[in-house]
């Protein structure tokens, strides 16, 4: 299957997405799993850019856009009502296949972000999990083994040289089974990262925006040696790329940031990320005019309320890019970001179902003057003695 998709034909991603149709969902999550993991997995470094590069970018994507087509089916088969068994277990089915073919999807990322080259010594860890052995028994994916952009994770995991080499694509030697400059146009895969979390998985969303936290670091901030020392230099993201993830991410606080705590706090992280990637102009130009534009179509059009969210995005500017001598912090520019999206992210699960209660007619509470005034009460302005007072009283009987 590899050898047959690696011919010049196939190496598109709607080529290869057509390549799918004809498969069922399951078939299509054992193939990825059975077949293109282990690809990848037993793959030396030294042909990443002839066997890797050419052809996994292509599968992935269109396994993506197959994923999300499932997702949106399933979406529209929970507006109608299933009378018969035959409807009800046809659900149950499409949502078991949507959930599996998630998991490998971000499985698949996952280790392409992470992934050096092949190492005998992990073949005999590596064999149980490219033969399907701990596909069924959960729905969530394994990803407690988080990245880091430095190269540096409590886990021992950080980007790999197949991500490096993904980054620095438009700069390798052009091979006649694909075309660079299209590969360049979504380094990382962050594109294809980015329609997932739009997905109805708040588990799958949160990984995925935690993902796209990091990547966006390691793709804007490249590490040079310069005489013996560390330098950091910052590339900012194109408007293009910038614009398509920060649409990614209200999609996913529309969708996902009411119903999980964990999930709004790894959008809101992704936001700021993506914010600060872009060059400032870009950032008050291009992402402050789509942030309007999701706004108003969230407020039905309401052009009185265009005003203030000039207003808010303003001032959510000035604190991202304000103070440079005292730049905010990281939880107070989220904090900020998470108060302009509020109408998107809408009314949180734990608050959706709770009754308002509100009691006008309840007298002020008014608190003695003995308690308000504790340094001036003498005991004797009270006409009753409480406990043992009088033990300690300087009169004697």
């Amino acid at each position: 299957f590899c050898c047959l998709l690696c011919k010049k034909d196939f190496c598109q991603p709607n080529i290869v997405g057509s390549a799918f149709e004809h498969l069922p969902d399951l078939k299509l999550n054992n193939l990825l799993r059975s077949i293109v993991r282990p690809f990848i997995r037993q793959c030396p470094r030294q042909y990443f850019e002839t066997a890797i590069i050419p052809l996994v970018p292509s599968i992935v994507e269109a396994a993506i856009e197959r994923t999300g087509a499932r997702w949106n089916d399933l979406i529209l088969s929970d507006g109608r009502s299933c009378d018969t068994e035959e409807e009800i277990a046809a659900e149950l089915v499409l949502d078991r296949s949507a959930r599996l073919l998630s998991r490998t999807c971000l499985d698949i990322l996952r280790l392409i972000y992470t992934f050096n080259g092949y190492d005998t010594s992990e073949q005999s860890i590596s064999s149980k999990e490219d033969c399907g052995e701990f596909d069924d028994d959960n729905d969530d994916v394994d990803m407690s083994e988080t990245f880091s952009a430095n190269g540096q994770s409590d886990t021992g995991n950080s980007v790999g040289h197949l991500a490096k080499l993904l980054v620095n694509i438009h700069s390798m030697s052009s091979e006649p089974q694909y075309n660079p400059q299209c590969v360049s146009e979504n380094p990382l895969l962050l594109r294809s990262l980015a329609k997932i979390l739009s997905w109805p998985d708040t588990s799958i969303c949160s990984k995925a925006a935690h993902g796209i936290s990091t990547l966006v670091e390691m793709l804007t901030n490249s590490v040079t040696q310069n005489n013996c020392s560390q330098k950091i230099a910052t590339t900012p993201l194109p408007a293009t790329m910038g614009e398509f993830i920060l649409f990614g991410i209200l999609c996913g606080l529309h969708v996902n940031g009411r119903n999980a705590e964990n999930a709004l706090n790894c959008l809101l992280y992704a936001g700021v990320k993506t914010y600060l990637a872009v060059d400032i102009a870009v950032a008050r130009q291009n992402l402050r005019s789509l942030i309007t534009r999701v706004l108003m179509n969230t407020l039905n059009g309401d052009k009185t309320k265009e005003g203030q969210i000039q207003q808010q995005l303003q001032t959510f500017e000035e604190k991202m890019f304000g103070n440079q001598d005292k730049p905010a912090t990281m939880r107070a520019k989220r904090d900020a970001f998470k108060k302009i999206v509020d109408p998107i992210i809408g009314v949180p699960l734990s608050q959706r179902f709770r009754d308002e209660v509100q009691i006008y007619n309840l007298p002020p509470l008014r608190r003695p003057k003995w308690l308000r005034i504790r340094d001036h009460r003498n005991t004797t302005d009270i006409e009753n003695d409480f406990g043992l007072t009088n033990l300690f009283s300087n009169g004697t009987d």
